[in-house]
Protein backbone atom coordinates (compact mmCIF):
# COMPACT_ATOMS: atom_id res chain seq x y z
CA UNK A 1 0.00 0.00 0.00
CA UNK A 2 1.38 3.30 -1.09
CA UNK A 3 2.26 6.12 1.68
CA UNK A 4 -0.84 8.68 2.02
CA UNK A 5 1.74 10.46 4.73
CA UNK A 6 2.61 12.84 1.69
CA UNK A 7 -1.41 13.93 1.06
CA UNK A 8 -2.60 13.59 4.74
CA UNK A 9 -3.49 16.79 6.04
CA UNK A 10 -3.60 17.54 9.60
CA UNK A 11 -5.12 20.68 11.60
CA UNK A 12 -2.71 22.85 13.80
CA UNK A 13 -3.30 23.26 17.17
CA UNK A 14 -1.85 25.10 19.73
CA UNK A 15 -0.30 24.03 23.08
CA UNK A 16 -3.87 24.58 24.61
CA UNK A 17 -6.04 22.17 21.79
CA UNK A 18 -7.02 25.07 20.38
CA UNK A 19 -7.13 25.20 16.21
CA UNK A 20 -5.31 27.68 14.64
CA UNK A 21 -6.58 27.52 11.43
CA UNK A 22 -3.48 26.41 10.27
CA UNK A 23 -3.93 23.15 7.80
CA UNK A 24 -0.62 21.76 6.80
CA UNK A 25 0.41 17.55 5.06
CA UNK A 26 1.30 15.43 7.38
CA UNK A 27 5.04 15.19 6.14
CA UNK A 28 5.53 18.91 6.44
CA UNK A 29 7.61 20.16 8.85
CA UNK A 30 5.54 22.06 11.82
CA UNK A 31 6.53 25.54 13.39
CA UNK A 32 7.39 26.06 16.92
CA UNK A 33 4.24 25.67 19.36
CA UNK A 34 2.24 24.22 16.71
CA UNK A 35 1.02 20.34 17.22
CA UNK A 36 -0.69 17.44 15.81
CA UNK A 37 -3.46 15.57 17.56
CA UNK A 38 -3.10 11.86 17.79
CA UNK A 39 -5.08 9.20 19.09
CA UNK A 40 -4.67 6.36 20.93
CA UNK A 41 -7.50 3.93 21.36
CA UNK A 42 -7.35 1.27 24.21
CA UNK A 43 -10.03 -1.51 24.17
CA UNK A 44 -10.57 -3.35 27.33
CA UNK A 45 -13.11 -6.24 27.34
CA UNK A 46 -14.59 -7.97 30.41
CA UNK A 47 -11.95 -9.87 31.80
CA UNK A 48 -10.02 -6.52 31.93
CA UNK A 49 -7.60 -7.59 28.84
CA UNK A 50 -6.32 -5.40 26.43
CA UNK A 51 -6.43 -5.49 22.84
CA UNK A 52 -3.18 -4.44 21.36
CA UNK A 53 -1.96 -4.99 17.79
CA UNK A 54 1.42 -5.67 16.42
CA UNK A 55 2.77 -3.38 13.96
CA UNK A 56 3.91 -4.06 10.63
CA UNK A 57 7.54 -4.97 9.85
CA UNK A 58 7.79 -2.45 7.06
CA UNK A 59 7.08 0.19 9.15
CA UNK A 60 9.47 2.70 9.69
CA UNK A 61 9.10 3.28 13.68
CA UNK A 62 9.17 0.45 15.86
CA UNK A 63 8.34 -2.06 12.92
CA UNK A 64 7.22 -5.49 14.77
CA UNK A 65 6.23 -4.44 18.41
CA UNK A 66 3.46 -4.30 19.91
CA UNK A 67 0.73 -1.36 20.81
CA UNK A 68 -2.45 -0.44 20.87
CA UNK A 69 -4.42 0.91 17.68
CA UNK A 70 -4.32 4.71 16.98
CA UNK A 71 -2.75 7.50 14.34
CA UNK A 72 -3.30 10.80 13.28
CA UNK A 73 -6.59 13.36 13.91
CA UNK A 74 -7.00 14.69 9.72
CA UNK A 75 -8.11 18.03 9.36
CA UNK A 76 -11.58 18.68 9.87
CA UNK A 77 -12.01 15.07 11.84
CA UNK A 78 -12.51 15.27 15.53
CA UNK A 79 -10.94 13.03 17.84
CA UNK A 80 -13.62 10.46 18.53
CA UNK A 81 -13.93 9.79 15.17
CA UNK A 82 -10.41 9.17 14.62
CA UNK A 83 -10.33 6.81 16.88
CA UNK A 84 -13.18 5.06 15.68
CA UNK A 85 -11.44 5.35 11.93
CA UNK A 86 -8.25 4.01 13.39
CA UNK A 87 -9.43 1.10 14.95
CA UNK A 88 -11.49 0.35 11.81
CA UNK A 89 -8.40 1.09 9.41
CA UNK A 90 -6.03 -0.62 11.56
CA UNK A 91 -8.06 -4.16 12.30
CA UNK A 92 -11.73 -4.08 10.41
CA UNK A 93 -13.45 -3.91 13.71
CA UNK A 94 -16.19 -1.65 14.10
CA UNK A 95 -16.54 -0.16 17.83
CA UNK A 96 -19.69 1.23 19.44
CA UNK A 97 -19.27 5.26 19.36
CA UNK A 98 -21.35 5.39 22.82
CA UNK A 99 -18.79 2.42 24.73
CA UNK A 100 -16.19 4.95 24.53
CA UNK A 101 -14.61 7.35 26.94
CA UNK A 102 -11.59 10.07 26.15
CA UNK A 103 -9.76 9.66 29.45
CA UNK A 104 -6.92 11.76 29.01
CA UNK A 105 -5.24 14.23 26.60
CA UNK A 106 -2.01 16.13 27.06
CA UNK A 107 0.63 17.25 25.31
CA UNK A 108 3.82 15.48 24.16
CA UNK A 109 6.51 16.63 21.79
CA UNK A 110 5.08 17.96 18.97
CA UNK A 111 1.65 15.77 19.89
CA UNK A 112 -1.60 16.64 21.77
CA UNK A 113 -2.74 12.81 22.42
CA UNK A 114 -6.19 11.92 23.15
CA UNK A 115 -6.51 8.77 25.23
CA UNK A 116 -9.54 6.75 24.36
CA UNK A 117 -10.86 4.08 26.74
CA UNK A 118 -13.59 1.46 25.18
CA UNK A 119 -15.28 -1.17 27.07
CA UNK A 120 -16.46 -3.49 24.45
CA UNK A 121 -16.78 -7.13 23.86
CA UNK A 122 -14.72 -7.74 20.35
CA UNK A 123 -14.56 -11.09 18.81
CA UNK A 124 -11.00 -10.76 17.28
CA UNK A 125 -11.66 -13.84 14.90
CA UNK A 126 -13.79 -11.46 12.75
CA UNK A 127 -10.49 -9.20 12.16
CA UNK A 128 -8.99 -8.03 8.77
CA UNK A 129 -6.31 -6.44 9.39
CA UNK A 130 -4.15 -3.75 7.45
CA UNK A 131 -1.26 -5.08 6.03
CA UNK A 132 0.58 -1.91 5.85
CA UNK A 133 -0.47 -1.37 9.38
CA UNK A 134 -0.71 -4.28 11.82
CA UNK A 135 0.49 -7.57 11.46
CA UNK A 136 -0.98 -9.28 14.59
CA UNK A 137 -3.59 -8.88 17.33
CA UNK A 138 -4.41 -10.14 20.52
CA UNK A 139 -5.69 -9.64 24.14
CA UNK A 140 -2.80 -9.21 27.02
CA UNK A 141 -3.53 -8.17 30.51
CA UNK A 142 -1.84 -5.61 32.15
CA UNK A 143 0.75 -7.77 33.77
CA UNK A 144 1.14 -9.33 29.98
CA UNK A 145 2.12 -5.45 28.30
CA UNK A 146 4.27 -4.62 31.42
CA UNK A 147 6.47 -7.79 30.69
CA UNK A 148 6.48 -7.32 26.99
CA UNK A 149 7.33 -3.31 27.94
CA UNK A 150 10.29 -4.62 30.07
CA UNK A 151 11.08 -7.13 27.46
CA UNK A 152 10.98 -4.46 24.60
CA UNK A 153 7.99 -5.83 22.64
CA UNK A 154 5.92 -3.43 23.03
CA UNK A 155 6.14 0.46 22.01
CA UNK A 156 7.20 2.77 24.59
CA UNK A 157 6.19 6.01 23.15
CA UNK A 158 3.53 6.57 25.98
CA UNK A 159 4.27 7.99 29.19
CA UNK A 160 0.99 7.35 30.67
CA UNK A 161 0.81 3.84 30.36
CA UNK A 162 1.39 2.99 34.00
CA UNK A 163 -1.29 4.90 35.07
CA UNK A 164 -3.46 3.22 32.74
CA UNK A 165 -2.56 -0.25 33.47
Amino acid sequence: MADTSEIELLDMYDKNGNKTGIIRKRSEPMEDEEYHRIVHVWIKNSDNKFLITKRSPEKNFCPDMWECPGGFVVSGEESAAAALREVKEETGITLTPDKGELISSFTEGDYLKDIWLFNEYIDIKNAVLQESETCGIKFASKDDIVKMIGNREFVLYVKYIYDLL
